[in-house]
């Protein structure tokens, strides 16, 4: 039989955590439960493609959805029914996958592999990642694909020599992460650009970062090209940038950022009404001017980005106030009790607080380090990116979670890592890292 060794039972363990929270988020929260932000839209757009066989025009707001989550909707259904808790037991797969690639992003960082189970443990019970895991929504599987981007750059930034074959896998995996997020466009770019920085001199670096962007390309331009045959117009991914401009600078969104809603289904009605009334009443003054209707989605898309930077440019003390409550939103680390339960919020304060005390600590202790530098050279440049785009489009915690918290786990492992090896050595308590790093069998030959 096959022996299990000790450097494998980690593995495991963080794997059995990840699957653990995410049944328990699905018992919490309704194995059939679908009613999630946009999850109307994607629920629509698979069920369409299921039984009519084509991709929709515009959703429930005056765009269509990136093609990849509801395609892994109807990829399921198309098998075993359309079941929300078959979805949902999917998810919590992709979701262990995710802490297993956070955990081996951690070990090619710090070399560590008691630094590497720490990591992996706290993404696994991650409250947040945990109800992402069961939500029908992009959030899982764009997080499972950038967490596979991560450990792929982060091979590249420590390896000795830079594999192209690791190069061509980031770009697959930011390939249909933008499929899913748009968003993971720009931050592939940031990636290719970091690995480029900290290795400019050797020449597989240029190659390397060629061929990640061609490879995301390859990947997108199948999907661009079906919208070309059957929209008429080359349309990278989708027609929704003009609109989430408008949408996250309208004025009559500042009650969403300042969040002072009676209850939770008022901060839903609220926002239902920013998204689909006012945007009604937009179109309609659209149609009335400029023939809405009559118009191509680039040429829809650009209006409504006009008419965003028109508001914009008309209130700039109202934009700044909005930019500043976005940024809140982006990096609050505990959710608001205006939308979730008071169980839901607590679980947030508990985890969210100390998560972001402890990564922002190990940042702070990592900043002389050289040996981690080209991580923390990348985590200020997603952080950098992905901010600046939240803060002028829309903004909020689900947005960052599979940009910013991949990176704080690492570095809240590594100050949690730090703590434990002096208290180890102050009490000559076993060392952590040494136990993880053995590779003695654990249990023997079994006849």
């Amino acid at each position: 039989m096959a022996i299990l060794k000790r450097d494998q039972i980690p593995t495991l363990v963080v794997i059995a955590l990840a699957l653990a929270a995410g049944l328990l988020m699905v018992a919490l929260t309704g194995a059939e439960r679908s009613n999630f932000v946009d999850s109307e839209d994607y629920i629509a757009t698979a069920q369409m493609i299921l039984h009519q066989g084509r991709y929709p025009d515009v959703g429930t707001l005056p765009f269509f959805r990136a093609p990849l989550y509801p395609l892994f909707l109807t990829g399921i259904w198309s098998i075993f029914g359309e079941s929300f808790l078959i979805v949902k037991l999917f998810q919590v797969l992709l979701h262990a996958a995710s802490a297993f690639f956070v955990m081996r992003t951690a070990e090619v960082v710090s070399r560590n592999r008691g630094v590497a189970v720490i990591a992996g443990v706290l993404f696994a019970v991650n409250p947040y990642f945990a109800f992402n895991a069961v939500s029908i929504q992009t959030e899982v599987v764009h997080t499972f694909l950038i967490t596979f981007g991560l450990f792929t750059i982060a091979r590249q930034l420590f390896a000795e020599n830079i594999s192209i074959g690791s190069a061509i896998q980031m770009g697959v995996a930011f390939g249909f992460a933008a499929l899913c997020k748009p968003s993971a466009l720009g931050v592939c770019f940031v990636f290719a650009a970091v690995l480029l920085f900290t290795r400019f001199r050797e020449r597989a670096a240029w190659l390397a970062t060629c061929a990640s962007v061609a490879a995301m390309f390859l990947i997108i331009l199948p999907w661009s090209f079906y919208n070309l045959a059957t929209k008429g117009e080359f349309i990278l991914i989708n027609d929704a940038s003009g609109w989430v401009l408008w949408a996250g600078n309208v004025p009559e969104s500042l009650p969403i950022y300042v969040g002072d809603f009676p209850t939770p289904q008022a901060a839903i009605d609220y926002q239902n009404y920013v998204g689909r009334t006012l945007s009604n009443q937009q179109i309609a003054e659209f149609e009335n001017t400029t023939g809405y209707s009559a118009l191509s989605f680039k040429q829809r898309e650009a209006l409504w980005r006009a008419k965003a930077f028109e508001i914009m440019a008309a209130d700039p003390t109202l934009t700044m106030k909005l930019f500043a409550l976005k940024f809140y939103m982006y990096w609050k680390p505990f959710i608001s009790g205006e939308v979730y339960s008071p169980l839901q919020v607590t679980m947030s304060v508990v985890f969210g607080i100390p998560l972001f005390l402890l990564g922002f600590w190990g940042v702070f202790t990592r900043l002389t380090d050289s040996g981690t530098k080209p991580f923390l050279w990348l985590f200020a440049a997603v952080a950098l990116f992905t901010t600046a785009v939240h803060v002028v489009i829309v903004s909020g915690i689900r947005l960052r979670l599979p940009y910013i918290d991949p990176f704080l786990t690492v570095f809240a492992a590594l100050a949690l890592s730090a703590v434990f090896s002096r208290v180890a050595t102050r009490y000559k308590w076993l060392d952590l890292g040494k136990f993880f790093n053995g590779d003695r069998q654990l249990f023997g030959q079994v006849a």
